[in-house]
């Protein structure tokens, strides 16, 4: 049994793979365990509203047999569940513009902009995956 652990360098956008631990049995099937990281961020231009950050992991497996003459050998399986914990999270957000008061020309506080529709996207709930991949 091989274990491996892969870091992704932070991109300028916050969005980070924490680590990759892959988990392979030589000839026998490799295991996959993604975590990544979101930061929360602000969906209006005065920054008063901001939507929190989360942290999904996924996982793979792949199998596939020893080689040989045989047509199970130019098989391989494969299953993945995305969001293995099923987190409830915000996939992404519009921007809200900010407003300001008639009368004052202040710019309205967050209770106003919580009023104002925008657009908040649920982020994909846990999600399975599974398949064959054949070799000719």
């Amino acid at each position: 049994m091989h274990v491996k652990d892969l870091a992704s360098p932070t991109d300028k956008d916050s969005q980070v793979a924490v680590g990759q631990g892959v988990i392979d049995f030589p000839a026998l099937f490799r295991t996959l365990i993604e975590i990544g990281y979101r930061q929360g961020y602000v969906i209006d231009n005065a920054n008063l509203l901001k939507i929190p950050g989360y942290t999904l992991v996924n996982l793979n497996i792949h199998y596939a047999p020893p080689a040989g003459d045989g047509w199970l050998s130019r098989m391989s399986f494969y299953a993945s569940v995305q969001n293995l914990f099923d987190r409830t999270y915000a996939g992404s957000a519009s921007v809200i513009a900010d407003s300001l008061n008639a009368g004052t020309g202040i710019p309205n506080g967050a209770a106003a902009l919580q009023a104002v529709t925008g657009s908040i996207y649920a982020g994909t709930p846990r999600t399975v995956y599974a398949g064959v991949k054949a070799r000719f």
